[in-house]
C-alpha cells in the first residue's frame, strides 16, 4: 500500500518512542551510554526514523501521481478510441467491397468455415502497442491514399479534422508513455521505502535488544541499594 504499511506505522511509533524515554529519562541514558548509546548514535535513529518518514510520504505522493497519470490516459484513451472506430465504421461503409483499401486502413477480410468472410478489426481489449500502431496506420493511410483522403473529404473527414484526430492519437500514446514512467517511478520508491524500513528495523531491534538489558539492570538497582 503507498505511504506506510501498518507494520511501518507501528515500527517508527516504537523507534520514536524508543528514542524519547531513553534519551529524557537520565538513568536510562546513562544505562544505555553504557552499552554505546552516546548521542551520536541517538541521532543516527533519529536520521533513520526521519529517512523511513520521508521515503514513505514519496512512496504516497508517487502513487499518487501515477493516479493522475492513470486517469489522464483513460479518458484520452477512451475518447481516442471512440474517434478510431467512428473513422473505422465509415470507411467499412464507403468502402464496402474494395478490399485493397480496406486492407490499407488494417479492415482486414478473414474467412470463417461457420461465418463465411467477415470484415475484422481490432479490438479494444488488445494490447496498447497493437492499437497504437493499427490507430496510426488508420489516419496515415486516411490521409496519405489518393483514393481514400478525397472521399473521406466528402463524408465529414475533411484533412483538418483528420490531422486533429491523429494528433489525439499522438497525444494519448504520449499520456501513456507518460504513465508508464509514472508506474516505475512508484515502483521504485515502494523498493526504496522499504530499502529504508529495512534499516530503520536493524537499528530499532539492536536498540530495544539494549534498551532491555537498561531496564532489567534499573529494576535492580533499589533492591542493590537496600541490600547495601
Amino acid at each position: 500500500m503507498p505511504g506506510m504499511t501498518k507494520k511501518q506505522k507501528e515500527t517508527v511509533h516504537q523507534a520514536e518512542q524508543l528514542l524519547h524515554n531513553s534519551r529524557n529519562d537520565p538513568d536510562m541514558a546513562a544505562e544505555m551510554a553504557a552499552y554505546g548509546y552516546d548521542e551520536d548514535r541517538w541521532s543516527e535513529g533519529k536520521a533513520l526514523i526521519e529517512a523511513a518518514k520521508a521515503a514513505a510520504h514519496a512512496n504516497k505522493l508517487a502513487y499518487s501521481a501515477k493516479l493522475g497519470t492513470t486517469d489522464a490516459f483513460t479518458q484520452r484513451y477512451e475518447q481516442v478510441w471512440e474517434q478510431c472506430r467512428e473513422l473505422s465504421d465509415i470507411c467499412v461503409q464507403l468502402f464496402k467491397g474494395q478490399a485493397e483499401h480496406l486492407d490499407a486502413l488494417g479492415l482486414h477480410r478473414q474467412r470463417n468455415q461457420t461465418t463465411g468472410s467477415r470484415l475484422t478489426r481490432l479490438q479494444k481489449t488488445g494490447s496498447f502497442a497493437e492499437i497504437q500502431a493499427w490507430s496510426r496506420n488508420l489516419y496515415h493511410v486516411a490521409l496519405a491514399h489518393p483514393d481514400i483522403a478525397p472521399v473521406l473529404n466528402n463524408y465529414g473527414y475533411p484533412a483538418d479534422r483528420l490531422n486533429q484526430e491523429a494528433a489525439d492519437v499522438e497525444a494519448t500514446i504520449e499520456a501513456n508513455h507518460v504513465q508508464e514512467q509514472a508506474k516505475e517511478t512508484a515502483l521504485q520508491s515502494t523498493i526504496d521505502r522499504d530499502h529504508a524500513f529495512a534499516q530503520l528495523n536493524i537499528w530499532y531491534r539492536r536498540a530495544q535488544k539494549f534498551a532491555d538489558k537498561a531496564e532489567k539492570r534499573l529494576k535492580k538497582r533499589p533492591a542493590i541499594e537496600v541490600s547495601l
